[in-house]
């Protein structure tokens, strides 16, 4: 075997291997045989393997990953005699594998021309008649020679994903302040741009590459496509789920759907899409969602939505190292939807985790974008004014816009006013209005985690008729609900987005195989004796007061787990 003089550090290897079966090796992997004359790689309706990367990872970090997780158990087998069992070197092998991380998209030849978090690196070996086959040859013939190669040279980290947009990242994260975000809105004006006069069609067409190449990079993107196309026409947002989720093959849409962020688009897709189409039931099925009604001879098959069942396939962050979540001895370093979150840490009154005073000030937003906000209809613009002054001039003492403590018996406090989710009067009223005004981001940001909302009375008591799995004692009537929430509904129905303000909302989690599990604030006594509330276990703090489990990041907000 070729020696590395310098072995790669375990932020050079930081790669996450889909499928799960070959990453847990529950399965044979085996060279191709010299007389191989099946499919090769260049066919896009078989399964390949994919190396996602995590920040820092190179390309000789992820050629020694590549060898251990697929080449060393390809080979052992071999005669001793055998000269493929002598591995090449690192600097060798990852040139050959960029050269072979080509994939296809509607018959074109797409090739990763990325180096960042989440970029989605496809391996030279294919799932064929039940086993994975590695495509030994085409490797070794590829080690040496000039060939163009990204990146160069292969000790090149992989860069972190910054905002919505395509922004230079800082260097560390410590740069952060001085280097933030773009705001969505430069999202929102590029995708016009991208747009144009295009059909929805030619938008998927444009997309689609990239969505495979990064899906967490991409998956704002496509989704504000298809908001801003369904805008302009009714049917703009179905002719674009139906063109974007037809670029894919069967085996590609898998694994987006491994990922959050093609997870997130897909689930956005599937909810335009009709029973009656095709495509309905391939989403569902890449989704792992549960079937509500089976196919008959005249029928095709129905399945509930992801809100309402837990799917069975729970999408995967870019791994993170050790290193890049623990900061003197405390874990503060995640990822939600392939963007890496670096937070300080707190104490108060014995509660100690990860928080964060924000980058993106009230008073910078409202100069901004303030007035175009649509405020309560029946305001009049004296008071909108009046109301804009107070929340800026009270923003500054609590916090950012993007503000997060995780310190307190609050659980989870956000933003300008630190609502918290402790309670069905702060936080979950913010997100009611948000998912009443922007259903598709909500399940972007907070669905596809399983966290849902439900309307209550004062004392946190629903309506009797939901699908929810609660104590009978905590039910009420439909009408009860609606009195308790005036500002919310109008005879029954739900007021327009903008005048939508509910007074009590409590909070749902989508189970599997069940109702939605009902999340109560109700504090009992083996609440105050463990100091473990109803709410916890999704929320992330850890059992009893004092602390939150993995920083205070629940596994459905981020994942820190280590790569494989």
């Amino acid at each position: 075997m070729a020696t590395n003089q310098f072995p790669p550090t375990a932020t050079a290897r930081n790669v996450r291997l889909w499928p799960a079966e070959l990453a847990e090796l529950a399965v044979e992997v085996e060279l191709a045989p010299p007389d191989y004359d099946g499919p090769g790689l260049d066919d896009a309706n078989l399964p390949r393997p994919y190396a996602l990367l995590g920040p820092g990872a190179t390309g000789e970090g992820l050629a020694d990953w590549f060898r251990d997780m697929l080449l060393v158990p390809a080979t052992e087998t071999l005669p001793a005699d055998d000269p493929r069992r002598e591995l090449p070197d690192n600097h060798s092998l990852g040139r050959a594998l960029l050269e072979l991380a080509t994939y296809r998209i509607d018959g074109v030849e797409q090739k990763v021309d990325q180096w960042r978090s989440g970029t989605l690196v496809p391996l030279p070996a294919i799932r064929f008649e039940g086993r994975w086959i590695v495509f030994y040859e085409e490797v070794l013939d590829r080690l040496s020679g000039l060939f163009p190669l990204f990146p160069m040279p292969l000790n090149i980290p992989a860069t972190d994903l910054y905002g919505p947009t395509a922004i230079t990242p800082p260097d560390k994260p410590a740069d952060y302040k001085d280097n933030p975000p773009d705001s969505p809105y430069v999202l929102v004006e590029n995708v016009t741009k991208l747009i144009g006069a295009s059909t929805a069609a030619e938008v998927a067409a444009d997309l689609a590459p990239g969505l495979l190449a990064n899906p967490y990079a991409e998956c704002l993107t496509a989704v504000e496509a298809m908001l801003q196309l369904e805008a302009a026409d009714a049917a703009g947002g179905h002719a674009f789920a139906v063109a974007l989720v037809d670029r894919f093959t069967r085996p590609q849409l898998d694994v987006l759907a491994w990922t959050t962020g093609g997870n997130a688009v897909l689930r956005r897709m599937w909810a335009r899409l009709a029973p009656s189409e095709a495509l309905y039931g391939t989403v569902a099925q890449v989704l792992g969602l549960e079937v509500r009604t089976p196919a008959t001879q005249s029928q095709p098959a129905q399945y509930h939505p992801p809100q309402q069942r837990k799917p069975a396939v729970v999408p995967v962050e870019p791994p993170l190292t050790v290193g890049q979540t623990t900061f003197d001895g405390k874990v503060v370093g995640a990822t939600a939807l392939g963007r890496r979150l670096i937070l300080g840490w707190a104490k108060f009154e014995g509660w100690q985790g990860p928080t964060t005073g924000g980058l993106l000030r009230a008073e910078t937003f409202d100069a901004e974008r303030g007035a175009a906000v649509p405020y309560l209809s029946s305001l009049t613009e004296e008071q909108v004014l009046a109301r804009r002054h107070v929340v800026v001039s009270v923003a500054d003492a609590e916090g950012g816009i993007d503000a997060v403590r995780l310190a307190d018996s609050a659980l989870i406090s956000l933003g300008i006013q630190q609502w918290s989710v402790h309670v069905d009067t702060e936080l979950s009223l913010l997100l009611a209005h948000f998912q009443r005004r922007a259903p598709d981001h909500y399940d972007v940001f907070f669905g596809l985690h399983g966290l849902g909302l439900v309307p209550c009375d004062a004392a946190g008591k629903v309506d009797s008729a939901l699908p929810l799995t609660v104590d009978g004692k905590l039910t009420t009537t439909a009408d009860a609900v609606l009195a308790a929430n005036p500002r919310a509904f109008t005879a029954g129905v739900p007021n327009e987005p903008q005048d939508y303000y509910p007074s009590y909302v409590t909070l749902t989690q989508v189970q599997a195989d069940a109702m939605l599990g009902f999340m109560q604030t109700r504090i009992d006594a083996a609440v105050q004796a463990t100091g473990v509330g109803p709410r916890h276990g999704m929320m992330g703090p850890g059992a009893g007061r004092g602390t939150h489990s993995r920083g205070g990041f629940g596994p459905r907000w981020a994942d820190p787990t280590p790569a494989e």
